[in-house]
């Protein structure tokens, strides 16, 4: 019995004692590419280094159903549409529904190098039932609403008088 376990442990023993080298295809998630800043810089007046670093986090269409299923993408009367206002957990357009899930920024040792942030919002849809992410800047508009201002943890819109925050993280009590 005992010389069973110790040929047991003589073939487990170098598997588990691996070298990080050889354990790094074990790792799931991405690795993020290691830029100087002077290379970020480089790479985002060519305008792909965001798009490279997202495509790494990009989600499939079979996980963008599952979070319709699971997040039931249910609607809001319009009445209460259009009494939306302050802030927000999420936002409700016609048969949509608006959820910040991320904000990047473009810039490098504090210094803008283009539009300085990037909202990324995930869009239930109940008609269609389905999910998809969009990407959007300060300037453009989701629907009716204007993008306003985009800071590290909220984007704000507007439609007339009525302004509206999405924000990442949210404090204890929302409306």
């Amino acid at each position: 019995m005992s010389v069973l376990m110790l040929l047991a442990l003589l073939v487990i023993d170098p598997i588990i004692n691996m070298d990080g080298e050889s354990q790094s295809h074990l790792n799931q998630l991405p690795t993020l590419p290691n830029y100087s800043p002077d290379q970020v810089k480089k790479e985002v007046a060519d305008s792909n280094v965001i798009n490279n670093i997202l495509a790494m986090f990009e989600v499939n269409d079979n996980d963008d159903k599952n979070a319709v299923e699971n997040n039931n993408a249910k609607i809001m009367p319009n009445e209460l549409q259009l009494q939306q206002q302050g802030l927000l957990k999420q936002l409700y357009i016609g048969q949509k529904r608006y959820v910040l899930n991320a904000i990047i920024s473009d810039r490098a040792n504090g210094k803008s190098i283009g539009k300085s942030y990037q909202a990324i919002l995930n869009v239930f849809d109940a008609e269609q039932n389905s999910a998809k992410t969009i990407y959007v800047s300060q300037g453009e508009k989701i629907a009716d609403y204007s993008i306003i201002e985009l800071n590290r943890n909220s984007i704000y819109l507007q439609q007339d008088q009525r302004k509206i925050e999405l924000r990442l993280f949210q404090p204890t009590e929302i409306r």
